[in-house]
C-alpha cells in the first residue's frame, strides 16, 4: 500500500510540474489533482471467488440442539447471581459448540446481567 501512495505522489508531482512547465497544458486545479491521485492510488479490484464457508446463519438441527444446551447451562450458572471462573470457562467450552449468531445471542443473554450489576463477577480480569 506504500508504494502505491508513494507512486500516487509522484505521479500527481509530474503533473503539477508540467503544468506550472508547459503552457499548452490545461490549469491544474487542487479537484483535478486529488482526483488523479485517489485513481493512482486505488487498489485493483479483484475477482469474487465464490464463497466456501457455508451459511453459518442457518443452523442445522445438532447447532440448535447445541445452543439450547449451552444456553440451559448459562441460565443456570447466572441464576446465583454470581460469575465465577468455572461459569467463564463453561461458557467458552460451550461457545465452541455453537455458530456466531448463536454466540451472539449468548453474549446478549450474559452481558446485560453483567453490565447491570444484576450478576456480579467474581473473576480478576475480563468476565469473558
Amino acid at each position: 500500500m506504500a508504494c502505491l501512495w508513494v507512486a500516487s505522489i509522484a505521479a500527481t508531482w509530474l503533473i503539477v510540474r508540467r503544468a506550472t512547465t508547459d503552457e499548452s497544458a490545461p490549469p491544474v486545479t487542487p479537484a483535478a489533482v486529488r482526483d488523479h491521485a485517489v485513481r493512482v492510488a486505488r487498489p485493483p479490484v479483484l475477482p469474487a471467488r465464490e464463497a466456501t464457508v457455508p451459511d453459518v446463519a442457518h443452523g442445522t438441527h445438532e447447532d440448535d440442539t447445541a445452543f439450547r444446551e449451552v444456553l440451559a447451562t448459562l441460565e443456570r450458572d447466572l441464576a446465583d447471581g454470581r460469575w465465577g471462573v468455572e461459569d467463564r470457562d463453561r461458557l467458552n467450552r460451550g461457545l465452541r459448540t455453537v455458530t456466531a449468531p448463536q454466540a451472539s445471542e449468548l453474549y446478549d443473554v450474559l452481558l446485560p446481567k453483567l453490565n447491570e450489576g444484576t450478576v456480579t463477577s467474581e473473576i480478576d480480569g475480563p468476565p469473558l
